[in-house]
């Protein structure tokens, strides 16, 4: 019992920021967790109820339709902040008028693109996109409709998130996901008895619980706690979207790039090398990767948090706070050192001999994701209080840079060289964002320092 005492005074000590922070880190650790156990149950009894083949075919197309989404351009982290901001100074008819606003905009969006895909869709060749032919064209063809069905749906949705995000409730939004990956584990284990399993199925159970949860979700939500912003087609004021889509625009456009820095990695490997370096930077990846995942619960509800302190002008608590994150990341530095002096053995158990990791590789790996850790403090502060001009000029030059400079790297050091352009990077980022963090909170930015 003490030790639930304990916790119970520590969840309700200092600033009620501080608190509501506390409270959302601690609940979305217990619903990660019970995510991670029902995702490794979905995915083995997934693959048993359709086949291997078909959760493949499922997962391209899914990740394909889920490009789809960049047609928001921001406009949900342009909410975000907008609606932070709005409830922050308690203008309940300017949050409210936002959220409207958006959910037209987004309504009208995926109405487009659900009307545009239909009419592509007759003319795709979905077999020799996917190459399979396991599957007739025509059947694939349906599927993929329903799974952009169903998509549009959640596009428009979602936005509860968001709101859920913007009021620095971040447990409800894993909440929501933890709920609907249940709800399909539990359909699937009574359907498998029933029917034999088909694409088909599984794409209307997936696609059906996320969009249902999320529908009710914002029943409840706007029934209830967010009755006051609720939206309403006579608050929806087109003025406001230039205000939404300004802030929204750039992190639209730092997200594209940001794409290009990070995911560009795995075809240079693949292309200087072989796919079995691929395999090995990402089982590597995948491992060190364990500190930066506790890091993003951890700073998950910052953004909106810095966003709140920041139009209050308290920056005694953004300072104290950034301090803390920093502490933070020195003890998942630390951890990243003691993952690092087992990786050897760990590896050995976990994937046997099918994949050697080579020390070299690991050592670059995990300074990368420190480097990570340590930028992204500064990054969701700049976002949280949309200074974002500077980062965006930023990750539009280092993505350009990326390519050529892990290609040359790569030539000249080996695997470990791609990975060290993308440190090198990293470090570039860090300090600028450090620099001009620093600037602002001093109140001595000027020029793209302070836009």
């Amino acid at each position: 019992m003490k030790p639930l005492l304990f916790l119970n005074k520590y969840l309700k000590r200092g600033h009620e920021r501080s608190v509501q922070i506390k409270k959302n880190i601690y609940l979305s650790f217990i619903i990660k967790g019970l995510s991670i156990l029902v995702n490794l149950s979905l995915v083995p009894l997934t693959i048993d109820y359709v086949n291997a083949v078909q959760y493949g075919i499922w997962l391209t197309l899914s990740s394909i339709v889920s490009w789809l989404s960049f047609f928001d351009i921001g406009f949900g982290n342009g909410l975000r902040n907008k609606l932070t901001e709005a409830l922050t100074l308690r203008k309940i008819t300017l949050a409210k008028s936002y959220v409207s606003t958006t959910y037209a905009f987004i309504a009208l969006m995926s109405l487009i693109v659900f009307v545009s895909v239909v009419l592509m869709n007759q003319f795709i060749n979905w077999q020799k996109i996917l190459n399979t032919s396991v599957i007739d064209e025509a059947s694939l063809s349906n599927i993929a409709l329903l799974i952009i069905t169903f998509f549009c749906l959640q596009f428009l949705f979602q936005l509860i998130n968001t709101i859920v995000i913007s009021k620095q409730e971040t447990a409800k939004a894993s909440l929501f996901n933890l709920v609907s990956n249940s709800i399909t584990l539990l359909i699937i284990l009574i359907i498998r008895k029933q029917t034999v399993g088909n694409l088909y199925n599984l794409v209307i159970v997936t696609g059906s619980s996320i969009v249902f949860v999320l529908i009710i979700a914002s029943i409840i939500l706007f029934k209830g706690a967010y009755k006051n912003i609720s939206p309403s087609i006579k608050y929806v004021k087109f003025k406001f979207i230039n205000s939404l889509i300004g802030v929204g625009l750039k992190f639209f456009l730092i997200q594209i790039g940001a794409i290009v820095l990070f995911q560009t990695n795995n075809i240079i490997i693949s292309q200087l090398f072989s796919p079995i370096e691929v395999t090995e930077y990402n089982v590597s990846f995948r491992y060190f990767n364990i500190s930066l995942m506790i890091f993003s619960i951890l700073i998950a509800p910052y953004w909106s948090a810095f966003t709140e302190a920041w139009t209050k002008k308290e920056f005694y608590w953004i300072n104290s706070h950034l301090k803390k994150l920093i502490y933070i990341v020195a003890l998942l530095s630390f951890l990243n050192i003691i993952l690092l002096i087992f990786s050897d053995k760990i590896f050995s158990l976990w994937i046997g001999d099918a994949v050697k990791v080579r020390k070299s590789l690991s050592i670059i790996v995990a300074i990368s994701v420190i480097f990570q850790m340590w930028q992204s403090i500064y990054i969701n502060f700049l976002n949280g209080i949309s200074k974002v001009k500077l980062q965006l000029i930023l990750v539009i030059i280092t993505s350009l840079l990326n390519i050529p400079l892990a290609y040359i790297l790569g030539k000249t050091i080996g695997l470990s060289g791609v990975i060290l352009s993308t440190v090198i990077l990293y470090l570039i980022i860090g300090i600028v964002v450090y620099i001009q963090t620093k600037k602002i909170i001093n109140n001595s930015a000027t020029g793209i320092w302070n836009a």
